[in-house]
């Protein structure tokens, strides 16, 4: 289906997509900087389709994209000192502004914060749920939808009610197998409180918790994609007997902004807002399937303008979702915030939001809360025998923050991913930890201390010097934040 060369570093230099080559650049750091679209094969490709080319700044926030199509097109974005985005501009359509609470939450007019972290109304949307926290109506001025959930807190019915009576309702149910994954809808039209017409079920069957067809009546669309482990899709399959294959072009984020079949022609293109919401889209199929794959791990209900995420929906007008997290505080303070900003973060059960777009992997730097969870990992970079056992470790350790620094919270301090067994870097970090510990004074360091002593641990444990570096930066910009909290603590001089 498609051919696949790698760097070292084992990062996809190249893949075939039909007729299409798509080639991949990254830049010093490892990130995606460019991708162009060819005629023809990795190695004599020509001539070049389009291309995309991604700018970011030193918090690893993607602050620009330039489209090599015709015409020259671009998108610019501005965040706050917590990653959350607060400007979208350019020449595509979606140019946006944010504010935002403490909490995360976005805010409106002269709003200033959201109670219980239950937003009411955004951009004339408006909101309320029921005493489970879950949303049970939303009102665009339009059309009003209602929300009904079993005893599991899944939605089970949305009923659409247009404001112009003439038009019909309509009723969309779901039903789920044991381990919570969607296995149908069932679509009806009513009018006056009566069915009418024929109700159109859509079924869905999955692959572990990834989805691996979509089934109308008897044709399945299959999805295949880039690895084992990941949600970015490389390809849908249509039908069975005479299949049709459609190639996937997707942002960093994963998103599919393309479908080209197998002469390398454009079947579908979208438009997407900064939250996944589809803006617009262009379709020359003759198969006459829609093409539902928004972020990764999400499917479009068109019947709603919700995403199906596995254990939740998220609602893209508001880049949130309608319930509560299944994993309560275990995914962030915030219940219904999906992540900080859409653009490099990912979510792909709807449980634990992540950074890195197709997992983290060894030596990534970010907060421990992200890391830790196992549905965040890359594949070969999991806690298990096979893959070194891959740990989240605290650069400033996590039992001494704990006992000498004020407001320090683990899952919300820096941590970076490194292999843990026998002799590897992570445990030898922790020999040399346990050793100093047990000396007089062992745990009466200054915060000052920490951060020499960490950072010679982790060069003399093996962990690479660029690594290490970030890890104690990132971590000197988290302890910062609490100075106000730590004036008279005579452990905190930094």
């Amino acid at each position: 289906m498609s051919d696949f060369t790698r760097d070292e570093l084992h990062r996809e230099t190249s893949r075939t997509q039909g007729l299409l080559t798509t080639r991949s650049e990254y830049d010093r750091l490892g990130r995606l900087h460019r991708r162009d679209v060819f005629t023809g094969n990795a190695q004599r490709p020509s001539p070049r389709r389009w291309s995309r080319r991604w700018d970011y700044d030193y918090r690893n926030n993607l602050v620009r994209e330039e489209r090599d199509d015709n015409p020259f097109s671009w998108y610019r974005w501005q965040y706050d000192s917590a990653g959350r985005l607060l400007v979208q501009d350019g020449t595509l359509p979606g140019q946006e502004q944010w504010r935002w609470d403490a909490a995360g939450n976005p805010l409106e007019g002269s709003v200033e914060k959201v109670t219980h972290n239950r937003l009411t109304q955004l951009n004339g949307i408006r909101w309320r749920y029921d005493i489970h926290g879950r949303t049970v109506e939303k009102d665009n001025g339009r059309t009003r939808w209602h929300y009904r959930y079993d005893g599991e807190h899944r939605l089970t019915e949305v009923i659409s009610q247009p404001r112009d009576r003439n038009k019909p309702q309509t009723q969309v149910s779901f039903r789920y197998d044991p381990l919570g994954r969607r296995i149908s809808k069932t679509r009806r039209q009513m009018l006056g409180g009566q069915p009418t017409g024929r109700a159109v079920t859509t079924r869905f069957v999955w692959e572990g918790f990834r989805l691996l067809q979509e089934v109308h009546g008897d044709v399945p669309l299959t999805y295949v994609y880039s690895d084992q482990d990941s949600y970015d899709p490389l390809a849908r399959i249509d039908g069975v007997d005479a299949p049709e294959i459609f190639w996937f072009h997707c942002q960093p984020n994963g998103t599919p902004e393309r479908m080209t079949d197998i002469e390398g022609q454009v079947r579908w293109e979208g438009v997407n807002s900064a939250w996944g919401k589809l803006l617009r889209e262009s379709e020359t199929q003759v198969s006459g399937y829609s093409q539902n794959l928004r972020m990764q791990g999400q499917y479009l209900d068109r019947e709603t303008g919700l995403h199906n995420n596995l254990f939740r929906y998220y609602d893209p007008d508001c880049g949130r979702f309608t319930q509560q997290d299944p994993i309560g505080l275990a995914g962030g303070i915030n219940l219904y915030q999906h992540a900080p900003n859409a653009l490099g973060w990912v979510d792909p059960w709807g449980v634990s939001r992540c950074k890195a777009p197709n997992g983290y992997k060894t030596g990534d730097v970010d907060p421990h809360g992200n890391l830790s969870p196992g549905v965040n990992r890359a594949s070969g970079h999991t806690n298990s025998k096979n893959d070194g056992f891959v740990q989240s470790h605290h650069p400033i350790q996590d039992a001494w923050a704990k006992k000498r620094i004020n407001g320090y919270q683990r899952n919300t301090a820096p941590a970076t991913l490194l292999k843990s067994a026998s002799g590897s870097p992570h445990a030898n970090i922790s020999s040399a930890q346990r050793t100093r510990r047990v000396l007089p004074g062992g745990w009466d360091t200054t915060l000052k201390q920490e951060f020499h002593i960490s950072y010679k641990e982790m060069i003399d444990a093996g962990v690479p010097k660029q690594q290490a570096r970030k890890s104690i930066s990132d971590s000197y910009k988290y302890f910062d934040q609490l100075r106000e909290s730590n004036s008279s603590n005579i452990h905190f001089d930094i």
